[in-house]
């Protein structure tokens, strides 16, 4: 390969990572598409520990989709709204945390404990959309 000043290695480098971390692709496929030595991109994957970035990348993205989507549910409940569309995707979400965490008994805490939330906050804030719901519960 051509010489490369330092700063076209670290942007070289830079776009290799965000190619591995935000992209999800394998070193071989960064490889292909970039032309980068594979024992090059080996050894900027050992130093950086991409592996980490990768997970805690997800799971930011997860949580953060997760939050919008609590956030949708609530402004539907302010609205009188049942938000089953919003319950259903945050229990999927739930699910796909989990399953990369590896741990099944929090998805199913976490799904409770929302369902829980949604049921105390129409309890104190519209009773009678509070009682319309109670019947759904039991299915």
């Amino acid at each position: 390969m051509p010489y490369r000043s330092t700063k076209e290695k670290a942007e070289a480098q830079k776009a290799a990572r965000n190619l591995y971390v935000i992209d999800g692709l394998s070193l071989k496929e960064i490889h292909q598409q970039t032309g980068e030595p594979m024992r090059t991109l080996r050894a900027w994957h050992n130093l950086g520990d991409w592996d980490s970035l990768r997970i805690s990348t997800e799971f930011d993205r997860l949580e953060n989709l997760r939050d919008g989507l609590l956030d949708r549910a609530e402004a539907q409940i302010k609205e009188g709204k049942l938000p089953h569309t919003e319950i259903g995707l945050m229990y999927k979400l739930e699910q796909l945390i989990v399953q990369r965490k590896k741990d099944e008994t929090l998805v199913k805490i976490v799904a409770l404990n929302t369902v829980a939330y949604f049921i105390e906050y129409l309890f104190k804030n519209d009773r009678q959309l509070c009682q319309s719901l109670l019947p759904h519960l039991e299915e």
